[in-house]
């Protein structure tokens, strides 16, 4: 019996992190540009750059879904995501850091992208393909109105 009710209270823990997700993007949005935002308020798709909600990236083909998030709140607020990730032919577990450089503004990194970058650079290629990436709030959209593909 002890164990059980040791147990319980990490069920109800593993089951939380999509609620805390959809705390920390309350139905918002974001984009790589203000143009994108327009662009998914007049169409509700964008071509290549895509776009994030609770649910995770949504991008031409290419999606990563949002599995599990940790909230950070020391050194400063952010989110740690397990995600699942998918393109034509590739699907691979990832992990995704999610920072708010302010109201507007989100830091994202794929550590897939980190990692190739410092390959990469380890083979003289330096790009920026690693570097994080900035997303803003699309004020005008939310995510009820965008769909994930069904997975």
């Amino acid at each position: 019996m002890r164990s059980v009710i040791l147990v319980l209270p990490a069920l109800v823990l593993a089951a939380t992190p999509a609620a805390a997700m959809d705390d920390f993007l309350n139905g918002k949005v974001y984009a790589p540009s203000d143009a994108d935002c327009a662009t998914l308020e007049a169409d509700g798709s964008l071509e290549e750059s895509g776009y994030i909600t609770s649910e995770g990236l949504q991008a031409y083909e290419f999606t990563c879904h949002f599995i599990d998030a940790k909230a950070m709140t020391d050194p400063r607020p952010g989110w740690f995501v397990d995600a699942l990730c998918e393109m034509p032919g590739e699907t691979y577990p990832d992990v995704v850091s999610l920072f708010p450089l302010d109201e507007n503004t989100l830091q994202v990194t794929f550590l897939t992208d980190f990692v190739r970058a410092e390959m990469a650079a380890a083979n003289g290629n330096a790009g920026d393909e690693g570097a994080p990436g900035q997303y803003v709030l699309c004020r005008n959209v939310t995510a009820d109105t965008l769909a994930m593909p069904p997975e």
